[in-house]
């Protein structure tokens, strides 16, 4: 019993064990496939991985690839907030990637679109690209021109999440293209004529300068040899000599003609360069042509100008030569008759008050000569209307209406037209120049210039003679007045000078002598003894200024003695009333007197310096010296004071410089002053002796 129970328990035991190792089998089983689960999921895992480390590596070798490019590449949200930033992007704009990432890229760049940012965004929603030219500003504010091109990046659902941009700088090639652009305008405008060729001699360019000149068209000559579009014949060379030496030196310059389809002849020159190519080989040629037409009419207007000039000049030259109006006219009129050829010329002058013309000179051809001073009558129709300051033509004397002895007997000498120019000083018609010619018919135009210009300067001629014989005439009579004038205060000074001598100078010593004599008769008198003393001292005061006054006004000295004597005399007084040394010297002289006028005014001179000197100078030392230079006396006043501007005190017109320098030219000498301010001053004044 005991036995069955264990038996039985054993195989309870058994079945229990069985069962566990089943469930352990179960276990073992499920655990087997997890693990290959889980084997299979860390597989999947690892190649998982694999591909991420892949990609990070490709992702690198991109983001490295993309910071290699040149352009800016940069990727921004759809709300333009920077996500990527390119080394490129960081060259070009000066912002770094850490500077940018996270921020507005409009805000940052200020970027100027070519229309509303929102007409680039429909249009990029819609074709998912756009490209476009954009202006972007810098980090240091400088602005560039970029070509940009955008492409929009999607989600699962087809909505922008994106966009990748890619900013190629073109700042550099627009400005090149300017570039191009403006030259390509200068060349169309530019006034030369261009055209180049190749090396077979086919013509490349042709610009609208050429087009004008030579009448061709550039359809019509590009791509044909230019020898058979153009006949042209070089002026300095040979053609073979001009090949040789654009071959040797690359560029051959000189003047030529060029034919038109029309035949007519252009003066040009000509310049041709080579065209360089690959390799230092020659790509083909350009020519630069400049027409000549206008400067060849100008090199030849300044050659007529310039024998012009030099005719006017030979005429004025021997109109300065002579003196009175009349040699003057006589001596432009040959001139005018050697160089035009004309059978007569004459020169008359208008008399207001005569109402007639004053014929002031004549020169002409055997039977032609007219005498001067004859008067011819205002009627002649071609006269009256040369006194209206126009140029009178008469084309053919026969043809007039109406004749006078004077134009028979010009067609009887082989006249038949005239000209007369008219003498205009001003507003002032005061004569007219006349030529006669042999032909007939309209004048021509260089005669006419001539003959205008030769008027207009012996009009200013004739008017300054006239004007300077009236000066001569009333210098002439000015300076007689104010020597007539000088005289009479001379007179009137030497007059006055005696009477305050003789009579008042007498009365005052009468005066003294009987004071003198009360004195004597009243000694026991002491209150007048000091009263009389006073009133004697009081006249001698007197004395001695009435003998000075006489003495400024005329001293007795210079008509007594002369001009040395009275000058040694006012000198000597001069430097004891002023305390100033005054040297005094005489050169080249003895005790020989002059002429009264002379003596006078160089004492007048002298006396005159020498008041400036104490008045102004501050002087310490004067020095006078008359001196007789062959046969001229030269009186020089020098002193050391504080000197002066010379010019400045003449135009302020201080009389006594004007009156010191009147007073030589009255006698035909000068005065010269040589003085500036801390250098003293020198008075040197020449009077002839002659």
């Amino acid at each position: 019993m005991t036995r069955q129970l264990t038996i039985a328990a054993l195989k309870a035991e058994l079945a229990g064990r069985d069962q566990a190792l089943l469930n352990l089998q179960a276990q073992v089983r499920a655990l087997e496939k997890l693990n290959a689960a889980l084997r299979a999921e860390i597989d999947v895992r690892e190649n998982v991985e694999e591909a991420y480390r892949s990609q990070a590596i490709r992702l690198r070798e991109q983001a490295d690839l993309l910071d290699l490019a040149p352009d800016a590449i940069l990727v921004r949200d759809w709300g333009s907030r920077i996500r990527f930033w390119n080394a490129g992007a960081a060259e070009i704009y000066g912002w770094t990637a850490a500077e940018v990432v996270g921020r507005d890229v409009q805000a940052i760049l200020q970027t100027r679109f070519p229309v509303p940012l929102v007409q680039i965004e429909a249009e990029l929603e819609a074709k998912g690209r756009w490209e476009g030219e954009l202006v972007h500003t810098c980090r240091d504010g400088s602005q560039i021109t970029t070509m940009s091109r955008w492409a929009l990046q999607r989600d699962e659902r087809g909505r922008p999440t994106g966009v990748l941009e890619i900013n190629s700088n073109i700042s550099a090639q627009k400005q090149a293209q300017a570039q191009i652009a403006y030259q390509a305008h200068l060349l169309a405008h530019i006034s030369d004529m261009i055209g180049a060729t190749d090396l077979q001699g086919r013509i490349t360019a042709w610009n609208q300068a050429a087009e004008q000149a030579l009448g061709l068209k550039a359809d019509d000559v590009l791509g044909k040899p230019y020898n058979q579009v153009l006949r042209a014949g070089s002026t300095g060379c040979t053609l073979e000599e001009a090949l040789f030496e654009l071959l040797r030196d690359g560029s051959w310059r000189g003047d030529a003609f060029l034919y038109r389809p029309d035949g007519s002849e252009l003066p040009v020159e000509v310049r041709i360069m080579t065209l360089p190519g690959g390799e230092g080989e020659p790509a083909g040629y350009v020519a630069v042509v400049s027409d000549l037409t206008a400067r060849k009419q100008a090199e030849q207007a300044i050659t007529e100008h310039a024998r012009r000039l030099q005719l006017l000049h030979d005429i004025d030259r021997a109109i300065l030569a002579a003196r009175s109006p009349q040699e003057i006219a006589a001596t432009a009129l040959q001139r005018v008759r050697e160089v035009t050829g004309v059978r007569r010329a004459s020169i008359m002058l208008f008399d207001a008050q005569a109402q007639d013309m004053n014929l002031l000179a004549v020169d002409g051809a055997a039977g032609l000569q007219i005498p001067p001073s004859t008067h011819i009558p205002m009627e002649w129709p071609w006269l009256s209307e040369c006194r209206r300051g126009q140029i009178a033509i008469v084309e053919d004397f026969a043809a007039l209406p109406q004749t006078w002895p004077e134009t028979d007997t010009l067609l009887a000498h082989g006249v038949r037209s005239s000209i007369a120019f008219p003498l205009t000083v001003g507003q002032q018609v005061i004569g007219a120049l006349t030529v006669a010619r042999a032909e007939s018919g309209p004048p021509p135009q260089d005669l006419l210039a001539f003959g205008r210009q030769v008027a207009d300067s012996l009009a200013v001629t004739l008017e300054n003679a006239r004007l300077f014989a009236q000066v001569q005439t009333g210098q002439q009579q000015t300076q007689s007045f104010s020597r007539r004038l000088v005289e009479a205060l001379e007179d009137e000074r030497r007059t006055l000078a005696r009477e305050l001598h003789d009579e008042a100078g007498q009365a005052l010593t009468t005066l003294n002598l009987g004071l003198g004599q009360l004195k004597r008769e009243t000694a026991t008198h002491d209150l007048l003894q000091a009263r009389i003393a006073e009133l004697q001292q009081i006249t001698s005061g007197a004395m001695e200024d009435l003998h000075r006054l006489a003495v400024n006004l005329r001293p007795v000295t210079l008509d007594r003695y002369g001009l040395l004597p009275a000058l040694e005399q006012y000198v000597e007084a001069f430097g004891r009333r002023g305390g100033l040394k005054v040297e005094f010297a005489v050169v080249d002289l003895g005790e020989e007197r002059f002429a009264p006028e002379i003596e006078t005014a160089l004492y007048r001179v002298v006396q005159e310096a020498l008041t400036n000197i104490a008045r102004h100078a501050q002087a310490t030392r004067v020095g006078v010296v008359v001196e007789r230079r062959s046969d001229t006396l030269v009186v020089i006043v020098e002193d050391n004071g504080h000197g002066f501007d010379v010019d400045l005190a003449l135009d302020s017109g201080r009389l006594g410089l004007l009156g010191m320098r009147e007073r030589a030219e009255m006698l035909g000498g000068s005065l010269a002053i040589e003085s500036s301010p801390g250098a003293g001053c020198s008075v040197y004044a020449t009077v002839p002796l002659a």
